[in-house]
């Protein structure tokens, strides 16, 4: 078994577990992976996502920062971003920061 084949059995049980009584099974015919965006601009989704998660932490990511940080790892994103609201000392009241 491929990993492909193995990560789709790890969902459908999951899946499983959460909704017993459905009995849907994920059993994709193909797989396309689409690691730079050539099938879908997927980065507006992901600007969002990153402002959103950002600010519940306290810490400012605007759209423009994820366009321009775009093809980092996200770990690199997330200390950059730390650092940066850490040495500005402007955090949300009553962030979860742990920076």
């Amino acid at each position: 078994m491929n990993l492909i084949q193995k990560a789709i059995c790890k969902y459908n049980d999951s899946i499983a577990r959460v909704f017993p009584d459905e009995g849907a099974v994920f059993s994709p015919k193909t797989v396309l992976f689409d690691m730079d965006g050539v099938l879908y601009d997927s980065m507006p989704n992901h600007a969002i996502a990153w402002e959103e998660s950002m600010k519940k932490f306290g810490i400012t990511m605007t759209k423009a920062d994820a366009y321009a940080t775009e093809g980092a790892r996200g770990f690199e994103n997330h200390t950059a971003f730390c650092e940066r609201t850490a040495r500005s000392g402007h955090h949300t009241r009553g962030s979860r920061s742990h920076v």
